[in-house]
This record gives structure tokens, sequence and C-alpha cells, in this order.
């Protein structure tokens, strides 16, 4: 939000806050600048008429105002709207200073970008490389710090101002942010010494190394299935497998392997490779305030999607899937999607319009669980299929990716 001069406010990709005539009012104002500036600075000039030139300010807005004015008189309500507010902005950028132009401003004024940089960058204080460290886990900056240090410092530490002379304090929150960053405690203690006047608290090299030696210890992942055995024979076998790789199997410990796969499928390569496992189901705790005996339930098993070999295929699931295909009908669902092809599906539909036969109508529910139902189809457009329900006796609308099968009731035409 943008808050415009008479204080309403606007959004800030409103037209309101966009002005193509700004630019070339403020080179205006600019060129105006230097010329009262110069003029007000010419022998002759004084309030007196003496030789002395004048101290006075002369950027005032009437004095800027009115020449810009007497240069482009057509423009005079454009300069009476806009010239305050840009005096305001050159003056808090250090164009205008003391009511008069400053060098950077004539720089400017002169499109002279280049000069009005290096201008600026000798009238500032050159910026720090070292801080003071204090007991009180804090660093001092003296003054501006390099960009470079100053960055170094914000990983390990939280500043606590702006400015010169900002405080950065170090805490445990700040040092675990920077170990999960990749720094590390020698990182972190050659960086302070370089960059410090003084020499580093004890206090705070104790924080830096405690926090360092705690960071990581304890680690939380996600498997799918383990292995445990006091048998090195099998660790190295499974390790060396080239099908470990694909199962993303990781050796945990001298006898624990971990995968993302599931059981099955690391019994499976077990069972390839010669080895017997026994299942080692662990129960879950009970949760607290259950009665005894009573354990949490178990979070539901996905079942696995991968294999080893995915082209291996049964021969009887080929013959039932070419039965399936060659006969156009849905046959049996068993809970997975029907894939019988959406043109036909359509076509049985209109089919049964035409014929205002009734159909049993399997479609997938909002939990993606198979619902079949008698239905009367009245229409199909725009993916959309209107249907009569004959038990409810109401009219209904199924979207055409919710059928997964449809198939005419032979011998029920549809009662008029």
């Amino acid at each position: 939000v943008t808050r415009l001069p008479d204080g309403s406010a606007v959004n800030a990709p409103a037209a309101q806050v966009s002005r193509p005539n700004a630019p070339p009012v403020r080179r205006h104002l600019l060129a105006v600048a230097v010329e009262l500036t110069d003029g007000a600075g010419a022998p002759g000039t004084g309030p007196d008429g003496g030789g002395q030139p004048t101290t006075l300010p002369v950027l005032t807005e009437e004095a800027v105002v009115g020449l810009a004015s007497w240069h482009r008189p057509r423009l005079h309500r454009r300069f009476t709207r806009l010239v305050p507010g840009m005096l305001e902005e050159a003056a808090a950028l250090g164009l205008i200073g003391g009511g008069a132009l400053t060098d950077p401003g004539r720089s400017i004024a002169g499109e002279r970008f280049e000069e009005a940089a290096a201008l600026v960058r000798d009238a500032l204080p050159a910026p720090v490389t070292q801080v003071v460290l204090q007991a009180d886990l804090t660093a001092v900056a003296p003054g501006y710090l390099l960009p470079e240090v100053a960055r170094g410092l914000a990983r390990p530490a939280t500043a606590e101002g702006q400015g010169p002379a900002t405080p950065f304090r170090f805490s445990a929150g700040s040092l675990r942010a920077a170990l999960a960053a990749g720094e590390d405690a020698a990182s972190i203690l050659v960086f302070l010494r370089e960059h410090s006047a003084t020499e580093v608290p004890q206090a705070l090299a104790y924080l830096i190394e405690d926090t360092a030696s705690r960071h990581g210890a304890v680690r939380v992942g996600r498997a799918g299935s383990y292995l445990r055995t006091e048998d090195d024979a099998v660790i190295g076998a499974v390790l060396s497998d080239p099908r470990a790789r694909t199962l993303g199997i990781v050796q945990l410990a001298p006898t624990v392997l971990v995968s993302p796969a599931s059981p099955q499928e690391l019994d499976r390569l077990l069972g390839d490779l010669g080895f017997a496992a026994a299942s080692d189901t662990m129960v879950p705790a009970a949760p607290a305030g259950a009665p005894a005996g009573e354990a949490a339930p178990a979070a539901p098993r996905t079942s696995p999607r991968s294999r080893l070999d995915p082209w291996s295929v049964a021969e009887e699931e080929i013959t039932a899937q070419l039965g399936t295909l060659r006969s156009g009908s849905p046959g049996p669902v068993d809970g997975a999607a029907y894939d019988g092809g959406t043109l036909l599906g359509l076509e049985t539909l209109r089919s049964a319009i035409r014929s205002r036969s009734r159909i049993l109508l399997g479609t997938a529910d909002g939990e993606g669980n198979h619902v079949r139902q008698v239905l009367v189809p009245l229409s199909v457009s725009g993916g959309r299929l209107r249907v009569f329900d004959p038990e409810k006796q109401v009219e209904r609308v199924v979207s055409v990716h919710r059928v997964m099968d449809v198939e005419i009731l032979e011998g029920s035409p549809a009662d008029d």
C-alpha cells in the first residue's frame, strides 16, 4: 500500500502511483536548482547589492516553482503539484543541502553519475572491518561494517539494531542456525579472531564449542524397512549387490541397514541372495491413559509402488488384460480405476440416452471409493452427465471424469 500526498492509500500496482511525467520534471528541477545556486553565488547578488554572495537559502519552494514556470509557463500547475515533494526527496538523497545544490547534486544534474558516486564515496566514512567482542555475548561494530564482514557476522549472531555501532548478540539459537547452514565451530572462531579488535571472550568460545558439539548428535529420518543382523557376511552381500543402490539401502551401524523400500522388497532381495529373513514386528507403545494391554494403532502400511523388476508380469495378468480390452466390457472392478476408454463409455451413455434405458453407472466418490447406482441418463455435454435417480426421484449432474464404468440394463426402459 502506498500513501498519496493527500493521505489516501492506494495499492502499489494502481495507476495513481505511476507518473510518467515525473522524470522530465525532476530533470528540469535540477537544472533550475543549478541556475539558482550559481546565481546566488555570483558576486553582486547579496541583499545589499554589495560584492558578497548571499548566504540565504535559494532553493525554496517559491523560487524553484517560479523559475521553472518562467521557463515553461504551460507546466505551472504541474510544477506547483510535484516540486514540493521532489524537493523533499532531493534533500533526503543529499542532492540539496542548506538551501543550495550540493556537489553530488550538481553532478547528477549534469548526468555525471560516476562522478557523483565518487563524491559520495569520499564523503562517507570508511567502513570498518573489526568489531568489539564483549563478555555478555555481544559484538559491537564501531561504525558501518564492510558488507562482507556484516554478512559473515550475521550468520552466527543476530543484529539488534541498524546503522553505526550496531550490536550483534550470540545465542544458542543463532549458532545452531549457522551450524545448520554449513558452518562449524572452527570456522566461526577463526572468523571472529580475524575481525575482532579484542580477544574472543571465554564465555563466547565455550558457547560456540558446546553448541557445535551437541548439534547433530541426534538425527531423525524416515525409513520404509530395516535389516538387523550380527552376520557381517549378510551385510556385505547386501551392500555389494547392484540392487542395493536401487532400493536406497544405507548402513546406519555395523549391524543395521535401512531402506526407503518396503519390507517385502527387502525380503525379496535377501531371498535372491540366499538368505532367509525373519519378520521383526514392532508393537507400538500404548498411548498415555490407555487401558493396560491396549497398544496404539499401527500406522497403515502402504502397498509398494515399485518392484525390483517392473517388467515382469504374470502370464495370467496379461491374458486378463487382453480379454478386457478385446471385449470392450469394463469387467469386475477390484478397487482400481477402470481404464476401458473414455470414447467407449461416452458412446454407451449416448446409446442409453437414445433408447431411454436405465444404466448401472459406476463412479468414484469424493474419497475415491467405487460406487455403482441404477440411473437414467438424460444428456451428456461439456464434460457433465445429467441423470435421473429413480430411487430418490431427483435429477443429478455427474462429472464425466468421475465415471468409471457404464453398463446398460437390458430390458429395462425408463418409465415415462
